[in-house]
């Protein structure tokens, strides 16, 4: 057993072998030599000194919406149609300036036949229009991509209507604008739903009962397709003589005034 002094001085120079050893790993660093993350404290995943690209069209993109216009949108008025009318229906967007502008401006008075929809539409770039249709023809006369930019500047789009069955019908109108010259759509306004009652009259009816006749009954045993045919022509021929003339739609300009 080594005497008590001898065991003193061991522990001793093993302490200070023990210190020095660990102050040379303090001054090292990690034993990698790499960074547990990228310099200039960008997120891990990202490029140091960067944002990264997805980040960067992210921002570019909110950008490009902020930049946008204030817009409101007419349309006329339709609230119903008999079977067989034909009506010109018109949506029209105004440009109404920058939310820096100030305030949007006063609704102007619409004409009779018009009307605005509820919420913005924004503007400031290339618009595009659309009109879906359920159980109504429609046809469009306009391109459907229109550039709306500047306060006052406005862009109109008309699509003819066919009223074919009686029943509800149902417009959808969709208004977006695109980024640039790109097909992108940069943000959509709130769609716009129209409800139309598309009425019977008593010429349709009439109609459909001699298409009945003629098609059905022979085939019931009810009498020959002959006669049932020149008794439906007949009735046909007099309810003719005896309908009243339809009056033509009345169809309104959604022209407005009064912004500058």
């Amino acid at each position: 057993m080594l005497p008590l002094s001898v065991a003193a001085l061991l522990m001793g120079l093993l302490l200070v072998v023990v210190t020095v050893w660990m102050a040379r790993l303090d001054r090292a660093g990690p034993s990698t030599g790499a960074p547990l993350l990228p310099s200039g404290n960008a997120p891990v995943g990202l490029p140091a000194g960067g944002s990264g690209g997805q980040l960067d069209y992210v921002l570019r993109v909110r950008q490009d919406q902020q930049a946008l216009d204030r817009g409101l949108l007419v349309h006329t008025a339709v609230g119903g149609l008999d079977v067989g009318d034909e009506a010109e229906f018109s949506i029209k967007i105004f440009d109404l300036g920058k939310t820096t502008d100030g305030p949007p401006p006063a609704a102007p008075a619409l004409p009779a036949g018009v009307v605005a929809a509820p919420d913005n539409v924004p503007t400031g770039g290339d618009l595009g229009v659309s009109l879906v249709c359920e159980h109504i023809s429609c046809t469009g006369y306009d391109a459907e991509r229109k550039p709306v930019v500047g306060k006052g500047a406005a862009g109109t789009w008309t699509f003819g209507l066919t009223a074919g069955e009686p029943g509800q019908a149902h417009l959808h109108i969709i208004a977006e604008v695109y980024r640039g010259d790109s097909d992108q759509v940069l943000v959509g306004a709130e769609p716009v739903d129209l409800d139309i009652e598309i009425r019977r009259t008593w010429s349709y009816t009439a109609k459909s009962a001699v298409h009945w006749l003629v098609e059905t009954a022979p085939g019931l045993g009810l009498c020959s397709g002959g006669a049932l045919a020149g008794v439906g022509g007949a009735l046909w021929r007099g309810l003719r003589r005896r309908r009243r003339p339809v009056a033509e739609p009345v169809e309104a300009e959604p022209v407005l005034t009064g912004i500058h």
